[in-house]
């Protein structure tokens, strides 16, 4: 079975007692995170050459992964972060992006990242009608400016 994650979590670890993580693991299991250590060679080694790359100077010291499959779980990530002081989250990646903490929290803030790019296309769409009706009415106030200009030059003559 392959699964796909969307979202991945580097976070930085204190040293913690392995069953703490453990119970910890679980907790984050039910909420849809799925929690992982690798070390930074392995991690160096897998980002090579790929655009997550840049995470390198972020895999110091004891580092852990959360992944989710879904992008609403970055609600979960941040919440986690204020529940556990020995597991620090530093950067999320979300579809090959990569996003710092303060970013991540606002967007945890939103109701829901899945309505992000129907906004987006109601957003663009809006600005072709929105240019349209600028021009139309610079055009209607050129006009109607000619056209008291043209009467002006009448009434003088």
């Amino acid at each position: 079975m392959m699964r796909s994650y969307r979202v991945m979590a580097v976070c930085q670890m204190n040293p913690v007692d392995g069953r703490t993580f453990w119970l910890a693991r679980n907790q984050m299991r039910l909420q849809g995170l799925e929690t992982k250590y690798y070390g930074n060679r392995v991690m160096k080694w897998v980002f090579e050459g790929t655009p997550l790359q840049t995470l390198e100077p972020l895999l110091v010291s004891s580092n852990c992964y959360m992944f989710a499959k879904e992008l609403d779980s970055i609600k979960q990530i941040v919440s986690c972060a204020q529940k556990y002081n020995w597991m620090t989250p530093i950067a999320v990646v979300m579809d090959d992006r990569i996003f710092s903490m303060a970013e991540i929290q606002k967007l945890a803030q939103l109701s829901s990242l899945s309505m992000l790019p129907a906004q987006t296309v109601a957003v663009l769409a809006s600005i072709p009608r929105q240019a349209t009706q600028a021009l139309d009415h610079h055009a209607r106030n050129l006009v109607a400016s000619l056209g008291h200009i043209a009467n002006m030059k009448k009434d003088e003559s």
